[in-house]
């Protein structure tokens, strides 16, 4: 039987309704800080971010030391809060380890406070937040935590992730990186989960994801089973997103509501015009079935608390501007409901 693995444990897949398939409830992502170099620079990335810094962050959100650190509990239960109350029922939380701010006891409790269903991710986020274990363990080794995280527990709980995912890669993609694809396919083919990607959309051109599908596979991976993750930054190159689809694996359009300028690395993720440009082409070609959508939430300005759209923007903003669009509520359906059912499925483990 299949079911929704979530931090509260097994459900029934029709309880899964309106799904976000790429977020953060809680998120460490410091690996992505960049010094700041101006003494006016320092001041501002040493404040919690403020409305009236706005001007600043929105264009500099690396050089913050807390924009990127998602960990108030009161704060997730506040903004999933939003979600729920437009009708949002589940999120899949691709905060994969520790070393990315995972709080496996915390997410339940939030889980448990809003009755947001979550499912947890596990696996390797790119090499700059990797453990010191990932680089002297093989893919073997690696593989194991993540079905020992699946079918046991996570950080010693029986608290069990339910997605294998984000796993990270740069561009190029690293060895350490290779082979922490490669511990995820093999983790896929023991498990039956599915694999969500971070692709390197911070790098301007890169074809990181066509890299990452090659990759896994060559190790074997269902890539009917896999996700490549920020691909709404190639909302304009529509061939470019046919020819991952090709390959086998489905896409995301995770970063609604994200219109940052990344002045640290002169990078621009598109806006939301652009992406609904993009889901429309596709959708137009008969690929809703293989489209996920999300917000991929992990600044604190992106909440609504900091002057951002929160995890309800999508259900409130963007399905409204889908319809005008022309999509039909049977495609949006099928991108918020009846894909995320499919793909974020497991086998019920036998008691």
């Amino acid at each position: 039987m299949k079911v929704i693995r979530t931090v509260n444990g097994d459900l029934p897949l029709d309880s899964m309704g309106i799904t976000l398939s790429h977020e953060h409830v809680l998120v460490d992502g410091s690996q992505w800080m960049v010094d700041p170099i101006t003494e006016n620079e320092h001041q501002l990335s040493s404040k919690s971010p403020a409305m009236e810094d706005m001007w600043w962050l929105r264009q500099w959100p690396n050089t913050s030391r807390t924009n990127y650190l998602l960990d108030d509990f009161d704060l997730a239960v506040q903004e999933l809060g939003f979600f729920a109350e437009l009708g949002g029922s589940t999120v899949i939380d691709m905060t994969c380890s520790s070393t990315m701010g995972r709080e496996i006891v915390k997410l339940k409790r939030i889980s448990e406070t809003t009755r947001i269903n979550i499912v947890a991710g596990c696996g390797y986020y790119v090499e700059g937040s990797h453990s010191p274990q990932v680089a002297v363990s093989d893919a073997n080794e690696l593989a194991d935590v993540l079905i020992n995280e699946i079918h046991i527990g996570v950080d010693g709980t029986e608290i069990r992730a339910g997605v294998i995912g984000e796993i990270g890669v740069s561009h190029p993609i690293t060895a350490n990186e290779t082979k922490c694809l490669h511990a995820a396919a093999i983790a896929q083919k023991e498990t039956g989960a599915s694999i969500t990607v971070h692709t390197a959309c911070d790098a301007l051109g890169a074809r990181s994801a066509t890299d990452a599908a090659q990759c896994l596979h060559e190790f074997g991976a269902d890539l009917s089973r896999v996700v490549m993750g920020h691909l709404d930054t190639f909302a304009h190159d529509i061939d470019y997103l046919l020819s991952i689809m090709e390959m086998g694996c489905s896409i995301a359009f995770d970063l609604f509501g994200n219109e940052t300028f990344h002045s640290e690395y002169g990078f621009a993720i598109p806006g939301d015009s652009e992406k609904i440009r993009g889901v429309a082409a596709l959708c137009d070609r008969g690929f809703a079935e293989r489209i996920f959508l999300g917000h991929d939430t992990a600044m604190k300005i992106q909440l609504r608390k900091y002057g951002g759209y929160g995890y309800g923007h999508i259900i409130r903003n963007i399905v409204p501007r889908l319809r005008l669009s022309g999509l039909h509520e049977e495609q949006i359906n099928q991108m918020l409901i009846e894909n995320p059912k499919r793909m974020f499925s497991v086998d019920a483990i036998a008691t």
